[in-house]
């Protein structure tokens, strides 16, 4: 009789989608932390398609995150879902200050 057959094997870590959370928050959230410096504010109001790119990279960057919360790199999740909420709040910075106050070009 094998004794190895009630062995139960470790899971592995999952350490890969940590460190996609993390990379994926940095790339969303370069475009808007330079919206923080005033230097591409009209650039970024007039190309809409980097907004919605970072929207959609700052989504998959909270996912990853989430799903990695658990790995040993539990630090590099944290970050990565904080970078990745940062092009949601930036986008509603921009809509409450250009749109319902009227500070907007238009």
């Amino acid at each position: 009789m094998n004794n190895n057959q009630n062995i139960q094997q470790p899971k592995p870590d999952p350490k890969g989608k940590a460190v996609a959370s993390f990379v994926l928050g940095i790339i969303a959230a370069t475009p808007n932390l330079l919206i923080l410096t005033n230097i591409p504010m009209v650039l970024y109001l007039d190309n809409p398609p980097i907004t919605f790119a970072s929207l959609i990279i700052g989504v998959a960057a909270i996912v990853f995150g989430i799903m990695g919360i658990s790995s040993s790199k539990r630090k590099y999740s944290i970050i990565g879902v904080s970078l990745g909420l940062i092009p949601f709040l930036s986008l509603l910075r921009i809509y409450v200050l250009f749109y319902f106050f009227g500070l907007g070009r238009y």
